[in-house]
């Protein structure tokens, strides 16, 4: 496992649930590869919150996807009157480069990867009150500061001492 999604499991006492998830059917409805520590999360995790807060998107079943469906549900937003500009200076992706959402938050910041090729897929943070940030660090690394490290943007390691993670019940969706 990688040192990341060890630390976050141990963190919140989770059993790895070792989903076996179609990556080659899911990166394919998306058109691209993702990030070997994302994968590894979702297989390990599931489809959950962390301190009913932080929802990353994922599989309750490792049939299902979450991301795909979020990512289709952004495009049609961008593609109307409000969400022309919604996303500046960055765009949805669009099979190349753009943003592709990982998370969301209960106060409804969205976390993004920005695919840039041949770069290594930072992450951007954004919401309706707060100008974008920008974390040059794998997703399960943002994950695991925005629980424990109170220095963090975005963090709630003051709020919530003790973080946890729960399933998401697929049949609310």
């Amino acid at each position: 496992m990688s040192p990341w999604v060890e630390r976050l499991a141990a963190l919140v006492e989770w059993q790895p649930l070792n989903l076996a998830i179609s990556w080659p059917e899911i990166e394919a409805e998306l058109g691209v590869e993702l990030p070997p520590d994302y994968k590894e999360f979702c297989e390990v995790f599931g489809q959950g919150e962390f301190s009913d807060w932080l929802e990353v998107f994922s599989s309750i079943d490792g049939k299902r996807h979450l991301l795909p469906r979020t990512l289709a549900a952004l495009r049609r937003f961008a593609q109307g009157p409000r969400g022309a500009t919604f996303y500046e200076p960055y765009h949805i992706f669009d099979g190349k480069t753009g943003l592709i959402p990982w998370a969301n938050t209960e106060q409804g910041y969205t976390l993004f990867w920005d695919v840039q090729p041949g770069e290594r897929w930072a992450t951007v943070m954004s919401s309706d009150i707060r100008p974008w940030r920008r974390f040059e660090a794998d997703m399960s690394e943002v994950v695991a500061r925005v629980l424990t490290d109170p220095e963090f943007d975005y963090s709630i390691a003051n709020d919530v001492p003790v973080p946890t993670f729960g399933p998401t019940d697929w049949a609310r969706r």
